[in-house]
C-alpha cells in the first residue's frame, strides 16, 4: 500500500487523503447514557456496542440482531433494556450504511413468515 501511495504522488501528481485519520462520526450524548444502561444489566451487549465502530455497518448489523432475534425462545430484554436498544438503533439507523437487508419491516416480515 505504501508503495502506490508514493507512486501515485510521485508519478502522478495524486495525493490520497490521510485514511487513517478520518474519525468515525461522533456519538451523541444520549446514546452513552444508554448504553451504560444496557452495560450494566448485560455487560457482554454493552460492551460490544463500544466496541463496533460507531456509524459502522457491523454495529447496524449486531444492533438489528440483538434487537430481533431470529433463534426464538428467548425471554427477551426487560422494558428499560428493550427502549434503550431501540433508541440506540433509531438514532445509528440514520447514519450506518445499508447492511443490504432492505429496510426494518423487511426484516420483520421475514422473521414472522408472512
Amino acid at each position: 500500500m505504501d508503495f502506490l501511495i508514493i507512486h501515485l504522488r510521485v508519478y502522478m501528481s495524486i495525493t490520497l487523503p490521510n485514511f487513517e485519520a478520518l474519525a468515525s462520526p461522533a456519538m451523541p450524548d444520549g446514546v452513552m447514557q444508554d448504553i451504560s444502561l444496557i452495560q450494566e444489566k448485560f455487560p457482554h451487549i454493552g460492551i460490544k456496542i463500544k466496541q463496533l465502530p460507531w456509524g459502522s455497518a457491523e454495529l447496524q448489523k449486531f444492533l438489528t440482531t440483538i434487537i430481533f432475534d431470529e433463534r426464538g425462545g428467548r425471554q427477551g430484554f426487560p422494558n428499560t433494556i428493550a427502549s434503550a436498544l431501540l433508541r440506540i438503533y433509531d438514532v445509528h439507523s440514520k447514519l450506518a450504511p445499508s447492511t443490504n437487508e432492505g429496510d426494518i419491516w423487511d426484516l420483520i416480515i421475514k422473521r414472522i413468515g408472512t
